[in-house]
């Protein structure tokens, strides 16, 4: 969904400005205003239908090739979702699409367009372009016309346009052309000026325009070929990104301000959305530099710009009030970076700086960057560390509000295991922001964003990403009973890691130090010396034990890894310490993530495990506790502890009275 914002929030107006390193004009959008309506002016006569595209081709063309009608490219559709599920379809989709009416004269393009009978509860109208054939999603919807869009700088758009009331609106949008010189000769007195000044490959002074008998729409490039773009000479601009020597080519770079090192960072696998102004929709997703580059178009006269928070890997939704209409709950996040002009497209900076408002525009375009960008970081250190990714196409729900988490990965398990987790108490649970009260709004993970510091909101999202890759090894049974553990705790003693007497506090000492120890592990390795707190992530790492006395053994998993000498450590919550005695090194994240889940049957004999000891420390007092001989996930730090005796040990060197010793100091 393009142009909707959450504030009284404005549009921001695009400043000008040069550097040394990018000759070129760059935009910088500005943020942070009142909001305003998308205010309709008249419609428009529409030159892309099927029927005036084909007259135009026919008037051009027609003695060497005629057509009855020209094949669609593309059809205008209004979607019209009948329920949230249906609204749910579209917006997961990836489908572009905008809540006005396209085809009429763009007064102001707002944050949102008032629709006549639309109450609080109502799912509005919404309006794109597909692609011939392109699927639909499960989404009532209307075909609205059959079009054909060529390219906007050729005789055939100019054609049509001329067909539908005359070259002037044709002219106006094409203003400014960006053509260093009039070809010679192509004077006024030209029979066919303009046409000869505007399209100097295909008009000369006069006589009908150049037909290319490879380029028809019965050929398989059309209508693409119908222009050939030149690869011009590249600068870089600031961001370090190619500028088009074209300026008409839609390029630039989007950056996010990094409080703790100071500087603009760039916004990886973000979609930007350009749109002419007619029926033309371009999309473009930034590179790991933050670069983006909109190819095979060139632009003219207004267009607009939108930034989304979506890719392959998630889709970023949230940051909406207690009183909002429900749908919005459900669309992606997504910026509206302003109306463009000038004949100058080709080095737009983007740049999302730390914000002031909570709640508002600059909040959640900051914190929807730095958690795009943290998702990318831990897909790349998870593939270093061997151990496996958070799945594909996340719903992730950012909350302005909180600082905390949580993975419940609703579209991955079967809703029988919602429908216990909502009996349980859910929605009363203060577990999930407010507003999500429907197992439809449920997401996969919701993370709060009530951050100013880019390593604190790195680090929540490292960690639930990091559950997120353990739900990946486990499987939905365990995740569902992981919930139920978490309820539970929440409810008996206000938090929902609880201590080491609720129910399955095993499942939960596993999950949550395992999650902590890869947010650590992870901010640490990117932020290193540059951090908020008075000790670096590592450290902090290092120095805790548990996070409740004799509960969610914290620092574990990097004891196991580390070769720090033994030292004292602390609970993060109780005031408890003692020191750790740490004589293990030499193991990894891979080969720990590899034990979270038994897929062999070699733990010798089956004898009960832990995971339902509710005084756990009791485990301490049997070493030598085996675990049942089948695939099963590990739900409780001794039956951790056994299988790496089992399966990491032999051949490393690593003493099994050292991991005793290691898991009895916690």
């Amino acid at each position: 969904m393009l142009g909707w914002s959450c504030e009284k929030e404005a549009l921001p107006s695009p400043a000008i400005t040069e550097t040394e390193a990018s000759p070129e004009p760059s935009i910088v959008f500005r943020s942070e205003k009142d909001s305003v309506p998308t205010i309709l002016g008249a419609q428009r006569n529409n030159p892309y239908t099927v029927p005036n595209m084909t007259q135009a081709w026919n008037n051009l063309f027609g003695q060497h090739k005629s057509y009855a009608a020209l094949p669609a490219t593309h059809q205008y559709v209004k979607f019209d979702p009948q329920s949230l599920e249906e609204y749910k379809a579209l917006a997961e989709s990836g489908i572009t699409y905008v809540d006005f009416p396209l085809g009429y004269e763009v007064v102001q393009l707002g944050d949102y367009y008032p629709q006549e009978g639309l109450g609080a509860e109502g799912i509005p109208d919404f309006y794109g372009v597909l692609e011939a054939g392109e699927p639909v999603p499960a989404v009532t919807y209307q075909v609205l016309e059959d079009l054909v869009i060529p390219p906007y700088e050729t005789p055939l758009t100019a054609r049509a346009f001329e067909e539908v009331g005359g070259l002037s609106a044709y002219f106006e949008g094409l203003g400014g052309t960006g053509v260093s010189a009039i070809p010679d000769p192509c004077g006024q007195e030209c029979p066919n000026y303009p046409n000869c000044f505007y399209f100097p490959q295909h008009f000369g002074c006069s006589g009908p325009p150049t037909y290319n008998g490879d380029c028809t729409p019965d050929s398989p490039d059309w209508p693409d070929c119908l222009v050939i773009y030149d690869d011009e000479e590249e600068e870089l601009n600031d961001c370090g990104c190619p500028v088009p020597g074209d300026v008409r080519m839609p390029a630039g770079c989007i950056q996010v301000q990094d409080v703790e090192r100071n500087g603009l960072f760039p916004v990886e696998a973000v979609r930007v959305v350009w749109w002419n102004g007619w029926f033309t929709f371009k999309t473009a997703e930034t590179d790991a530099r933050g670069c983006w580059q909109i190819k095979n178009h060139r632009e003219y006269g207004k267009a607009h710009m939108w930034v989304s928070f979506l890719n392959d890997r998630a889709r970023l939704r949230g940051f909406v009030g207690n009183t909002v209409q429900v749908w919005r709950l459900l669309a992606t996040v997504t910026d509206y970076g302003g109306e463009l002009g000038g004949g100058s497209y080709n080095n737009i900076q983007t740049e999302y700086n730390l914000w002031n408002n909570q709640g508002g525009r600059d909040h959640r375009n900051w914190s929807a960057a730095t958690v795009m960008n943290a998702l990318h970081h831990f897909h790349t250190e998870s593939q270093n560390d061997g151990i496996n990714p958070p799945p594909m196409g996340l719903d992730i729900y950012l909350t302005a509000y909180r600082t905390d988490g949580i993975a419940l990965m609703t579209s991955q398990i079967p809703v029988q295991l919602l429908e216990q987790w909502i009996n349980q108490g859910l929605f009363n649970s203060q577990l999930l922001p407010n507003v999500i009260n429907s197992l439809l709004l449920i997401p996969d993970v919701a993370i709060g964003c009530d951050f100013q510091n880019s390593d604190e909101q790195w680090a929540i999202a490292q960690h639930e990403l990091a559950h997120t890759s353990h739900f990946t090894n486990v499987g939905a049974v365990f995740w569902g009973q992981l919930g139920l553990a978490t309820l539970n705790a929440r409810i008996s003693t206000g938090s929902s890691w609880g201590d080491e007497n609720v129910f399955d506090a095993g499942r939960l000492a596993i999950c949550e130090s395992w999650a902590s120890h890869l947010e650590h592990v992870y901010t640490d390795r990117e932020f290193g010396g540059n951090f908020s707190g008075p000790r670096s992530w590592f450290d902090r790492l290092d120095r805790w034990r548990n996070h409740r006395p004799n509960h969610v053994p914290i620092g574990l998993h990097l004891d196991l890894i580390d070769n720090v000498e033994p030292m004292v450590s602390f609970d993060r919550i109780g005031g408890g310490s003692g020191a750790v005695i740490d004589n293990v090194t030499g193991l990894t994240n891979g080969q720990l993530f590899s034990v979270l889940y038994r897929r062999r049957s070699s733990l010798g004999p089956t004898m009960t495990s832990c995971r339902h000891i509710l005084v756990r420390r009791v485990c301490a007092l049997r070493p030598n506790l085996s675990v049942p001989s089948i695939d099963a996930a590990t739900d409780d730090p001794q039956v951790y502890r056994q299988r790496i005796i089992n399966d990491l040990l032999p051949g490393s060197g690593i003493a099994v009275g050292d991991v005793d010793a290691l898991f009895n100091s916690y």
